[in-house]
């Protein structure tokens, strides 16, 4: 092989790994859990940011955060993606490939939402899927996730922990 095309292919690789860890080093997702009962009850889909370990006992009473480590509450936060009740313990939500963005203090997530299939036999027991994810704290204050599927957002804001649906 060439030796200029054999540079050319390093000095191309170096670039796809350069971008690569520079868009790693700016992810604010620590750790992502998956629950099949959330311990959160909401109906509907929604989002819930936390920032304190008073607002983590509001939303989940005694229930601890299912991280390896206890979140530092000042450099930490915790978001919440709750898909509501589902008929089934076969639903599950998880982060799309382009997942994540920032717009100024807005950090938006994508998701999508994991459906059974209608052929698959299931039990009749209720569900509360939902994805906790423990993140940098950064200089965000507000959440918009967006279903990737069929684009309903839910917003919520660090500081007042209210959940809000549009389409």
């Amino acid at each position: 092989m060439n030796k200029a095309v054999v540079r050319k292919l390093l000095l191309q690789c170096f670039c796809l790994l350069s971008c690569a860890s520079s868009a790693a080093a700016s992810w604010p997702i620590l750790e992502t859990a998956t629950q099949a009962q959330c311990g959160w009850s909401t109906r509907d889909l929604a989002v819930l940011a936390i920032g304190s370990e008073t607002q983590w006992h509001a939303a989940f009473a005694a229930i601890s955060p299912p991280f390896r480590h206890a979140p530092d509450w000042r450099r930490e936060a915790v978001v919440v993606l709750a898909l509501g009740t589902r008929p089934t313990p076969s639903y599950a939500i998880k982060l799309s490939e382009k997942h994540f963005s920032r717009h100024g203090r807005t950090l938006q997530l994508e998701f999508l939402e994991q459906v059974p299939t209608a052929d698959t036999i299931l039990p009749q027991v209720i569900s509360q899927p939902c994805l906790i994810i423990l993140t940098k704290r950064g200089n965000w204050r507000n959440i918009v996730a967006r279903n990737a599927k069929n684009g309903i957002l839910v917003r919520a804001s660090l500081a007042d922990m209210r959940e809000r649906k549009t389409r």
